[in-house]
């Protein structure tokens, strides 16, 4: 059976002297249930819904209060569609949202907003309709804005920008200034540019270009990546932390990156999910993209420091998962699920490579990547195949 994903083909206009935005959305969707009967898709609480049509009979309703279905999406409001026909396993099916609505700096967090000086609309409260299991889709972005305004990854044509992803994800980042600096570099065929906003930001630029180049030619040993060009952008806020989509990785000045080795790391972690970003970000399988990335980060930073410090580092994450929740059925919204995924997860991969060296391990992240694998069941598979059943059975205690 083929694999298809959704797409999203958007008309979108920003009006930033009103901090409003009008879009018109044609999504195909791809139903992945026999008989499928309801779809619930989620966007910002601030944006009005003028209409949604659809190739199928349908009828729909939208919330009017927020929504708490994600501990990382905190201002986005329910639409539920019903359909009014049985639905195949595989069938597309074509919808078309209009909707507007004005946004400025939205979510305790701050990482989406709509201001003079910098624009970021991504699915943390998000600007286009999110379905609610996250699938991944293809995004196709015709962008209406002040021509004084630079979008990271589009291109020109004719009076507008176009962001063309062509790599499937679950986010669709807009990332606009009128002044963006940078610094590029390439590193075993990746090219990454490093963007900038603020003058005081440029040494910060050369850094995380410096790391880059050092991280790249030691995860391309993990194998090869479809994106050959990559954005890091340094966004002028404090707030929020970093992320990474395909072909972009965000991150902010925070304090951590005063101390070379947290720089590092932190660099290092995000570029890690160029390999390790194919789980569900919403449920307790994202282990395999947080962990895998935090472990990675660790392995770089043991070839690029002194093993003192790598073996600080596993010390202090011994300590801090003490009575930390097995990962296995991690609800996704607990309390400790950042120490889970990121130090309690990254200390199983340490146990795990000690016991079975370094060389196996390799090639077990190897063959994690080339094959896709995107369950903890498929993993421990390859682990057992890579390996044997004693060590998936060992594996398999450390995750419960």
């Amino acid at each position: 059976m083929g694999l298809f994903y959704n797409r999203y083909d958007i008309d979108l206009n920003i009006d930033m002297m009103n901090k409003f935005i009008c879009a018109i959305v044609k999504l195909s969707y791809n139903s992945k249930k026999e008989n499928l009967r309801e779809l619930k898709l989620y966007i910002h609480k601030d944006l009005y819904v003028e209409c949604i049509s659809c190739n199928k009979s349908i009828t729909y309703e939208i919330d009017t209060t927020i929504s708490d279905w994600c501990p990382f999406i905190l201002e986005s409001k329910l639409i539920r569609i019903l359909f009014n026909e049985k639905l195949y396993i595989n069938e597309n099916i074509e919808f078309i949202f209009k909707y507007s609505g004005h946004i400025d700096v939205i979510s305790p967090y701050g990482v989406n907003r709509l201001t003079n000086n910098w624009i970021e609309l991504g699915l943390y409260t998000p600007w286009f309709p999110l379905t609610d299991n996250m699938e991944q889709a293809l995004f196709n972005i015709n962008i209406d804005i002040d021509k004084d305004y630079k979008i990271i990854n589009s291109n020109k044509q004719g009076n507008n920008l176009i962001l063309y992803q062509k790599i499937p994800s679950f986010d669709c980042t807009i990332l606009a200034c009128k002044d963006f600096k940078y610094v590029e570099n390439k590193a075993c065929e990746v090219a990454i540019e490093v963007y900038y906003v603020n003058e005081k930001y440029k040494n910060l630029a050369n850094e995380i270009k410096a790391i880059s180049i050092k991280v790249i030619k030691k995860y391309i040993e993990f194998g090869d990546v479809e994106t050959e060009n990559y954005s890091i952008v340094i966004a002028p806020r404090e707030d929020g932390g970093g992320y990474c989509r395909p072909g972009l990785i965000v991150v902010t000045p925070e304090d951590k990156f005063e101390d070379k080795i947290n720089c590092f790391k932190f660099i290092a972690h995000e570029l890690a999910h160029i390999w390790w970003n194919k789980s569900n970000t919403n449920s307790w399988e994202d282990w395999l993209n947080e962990s895998f990335a935090e472990y990675s980060a660790l392995i770089a930073l043991r070839d690029n420091f002194k093993q003192e410090d790598f073996d600080k580092i596993i010390s202090s994450y011994e300590e801090k998962s003490k009575d930390l929740p097995a990962i296995r059925n991690l609800s996704r919204a607990d309390e400790n699920a950042y120490k889970v995924l990121y130090i309690k997860g990254a200390l199983v991969l340490n146990k795990l490579e000690n016991r079975i060296g370094k060389v196996k391990f390799k090639e077990l992240l190897q063959k994690i990547h080339l094959n896709k694998i995107n369950t903890t069941d498929k993993f421990l598979d390859m682990v057992e195949k890579i390996c044997n059943k004693e060590i998936r059975e060992f594996l398999d205690i450390l995750l419960n």
